[in-house]
């Protein structure tokens, strides 16, 4: 006798039997029970939720010429016709094969036939996406007044592509993926009545790997018990899937924070001579990296205690900035992967570029120092932190930090940052300061400092000092909300870069004004002197006459400190 595959031989025959849907069974079954027939249904959504089945019953259902209980009978002419695939008033068509005027045509010029045998006349086309704009400008008409005796039930993955003028004259059921719940206790049926043993955690893994589709779900376990000779493990699921256990996955991640590169590359090299889904296995450690940022926020949701061992040393491993940078980083790796020539260079040049990342992420965290004496040791420890904000700045939280007061930063005070920071200027500071400034977008998914972070990626570092910071740009938007959140920005910077500093942000005309005004006063040999904020008085804010220098030493002195562009103004 012939194989018939699992989930052709399980195609559910009695909507009690459709899984997952349970609200457009309802719907469809009623209407059909009240005699409220359709005559055009657009059954949309992923692969394997039950659509083609859902068609099969319809067209089963208003055939029946005895419903038992408001499902077919299975016993009369028509239901057993249907059984046998060989009633001819059911016409099912793929229109990814069959998508050309002539094929709608020859169902315009038949559609007006009585059926044969059966009630109704039932056309299912499936993947009905597929039909080219003649074919559905052919099909408008008779789809919008089809004689009595005839349904037309249109099936589609991409409901988007389908023609709001046919759409419209069809009642439209959305499709949603099937649970795991839903998924496993349909496997459990089926190795019942095949007499199988397979255990739950092997179906569990079965249905969270099909995605949410059921025909995925039972082809998977049709591969496992054609392939496997005695009892089926979770690492025969592993095996046809071309993945790793969720064990090896959080090895390799601890790997990982261990930077050895050598180790690294030799995995994915035996990734793949071993047939592993490069794209599979990438999707696998997000899965687990997203487990590890809800264990570091929420540890109670993650039940299950065989796997939070590791996640929770992947969570020693790695913090949140990490972990979004992985996270966004891999969707955009799998998203090149599937269009490459060569995936395996290009998950080989992601892993290094990964550990680089990890090694200078720790190193800006680690406190450790950057360009010698221009960037001061801090000597607090590495998982020490500074008291965070609990507001996001600009939102309509009230709560203001307790460690924050007086944060929006007065004109007076800004002039005074601005005087200290070309007093104290030095070159190298802001050579040092420009090579990370870059990092600075790295932050944009902080939950507490992301919008300090997105302001600050609009600006430029100018004149930098051992205290005091000049910040440039060009969108008058940021330079007043940053301002408006100036102690923000200096927490921002102690935290992420430890650098203990007084920022002062303005615009473009501003920078210019202020670096003519420094040349003129070197002109006129007149030298900054550092003023006290405490004071907040204008008066205060002024120039000193210092010791007597020559135009062109003070011109050299100003280049060495805000660079060679000043020269324009001489």
């Amino acid at each position: 006798m012939e194989y018939l595959a699992l989930y052709r031989k399980y195609r559910p025959i009695r909507f009690s039997d459709i899984s997952g849907q349970d609200n457009i069974v309802k719907i469809i079954h009623n209407s059909i029970v009240n005699n409220k027939i359709s005559h055009a249904y657009l059954l949309c959504g992923p692969r394997g939720t039950g659509k083609t089945t859902m068609a099969k019953l319809i067209a089963r259902m208003v055939n029946c010429e005895n419903l038992i209980d408001g499902e077919p009978c299975g016993k009369c002419n028509s239901c057993l016709s249907i059984n046998n695939n060989s009633n001819d008033d059911i016409i099912e068509m793929d229109a990814a094969s069959n998508n050309g005027v002539d094929e709608i045509r020859e169902i315009r010029d038949k559609v007006n036939l009585v059926p044969s045998i059966s009630k109704y006349k039932v056309y299912i086309i499936d993947e009905v996406h597929m039909l080219s704009t003649g074919a559905f400008n052919a099909l408008l008409k008779t789809l919008e007044e089809p004689p009595k005796h005839v349904i037309f039930i249109l099936a589609t993955t991409e409901e988007q592509k389908i023609p709001l003028t046919i759409a419209s004259r069809c009642q439209k059921y959305n499709f949603t993926k099937l649970t795991v719940d839903n998924i496993v206790k349909r496997l459990k049926e089926i190795v019942m009545a095949e007499k199988l043993t397979v255990n739950d955690e092997v179906l569990t893994e079965i249905a969270r790997f099909s995605d949410g589709g059921m025909r995925d779900a039972i082809n998977m376990l049709d591969q496992l018990v054609s392939s496997v000779s005695g009892e089926i493990t979770i690492n025969n699921v592993y095996e046809i899937n071309g993945i790793l256990s969720f064990t090896d996955i959080c090895d390799f991640l601890i790997m990982l924070s261990d930077g050895n590169l050598s180790n690294i590359l030799n995995f994915v090299d035996k990734m793949e001579s071993g047939g592993k889904d490069l794209v599979k296995l990438l999707e696998e450690m997000l899965l687990i990296i997203k487990d590890v940022l809800i264990f570091k926020n929420c540890p109670d949701l993650i039940v299950d205690n065989l796997k939070k061992p590791n996640i929770q040393k992947l969570g020693d491993l790695y913090n949140e900035e990490f972990i979004y940078y992985f996270v966004n980083s891999v969707d955009e790796l799998i998203g090149k992967i599937k269009f490459s020539s060569h995936p395996t260079v290009l998950v080989q040049v992601f892993f290094v570029n990964l550990v680089n990342y990890y090694k200078n992420l720790n190193d800006r965290l680690g406190n450790k120092i950057i360009s010698g004496k221009y960037f001061p040791e801090i000597i607090e420890e590495k998982n020490q932190t500074i008291e965070e904000k609990n507001y996001f700045p600009g939102n309509n939280d009230e709560k203001k930090s307790k460690t924050v007061e007086n944060n929006k930063l007065s004109d007076d005070v800004k002039k005074i940052r601005i005087n200290n920071a070309l007093a104290m200027a030095d070159k190298k500071f802001l050579l040092n300061l420009k090579k990370i400034w870059n990092s600075v977008g790295e932050y944009l998914l902080d939950k507490n400092f992301g919008v300090i972070a997105g302001l600050l990626n609009d600006t430029i570092p100018v004149v930098a000092s051992e205290e005091v910071l000049i910040l440039v740009s060009e969108n008058n938007s940021v330079i007043s909300r940053l301002n408006e959140f100036n102690a923000d920005v200096s927490l921002f910077l102690k935290k992420f870069f430890n650098l203990e500093y007084k920022v002062a942000v303005i615009n473009n005309v501003e920078w210019d004004n202020e670096k003519k005004k420094f040349v003129e006063n070197k002109k006129n040999n007149i030298k900054y002197r550092v003023i006290s904020e405490d004071s907040c008085d204008k008066n205060k804010v002024s120039l000193s006459d210092e010791s007597k220098k020559s135009v062109n030493d003070d011109v050299n002195n100003l280049i060495n400190i805000i660079g060679d562009d000043i020269i324009e103004y001489m």
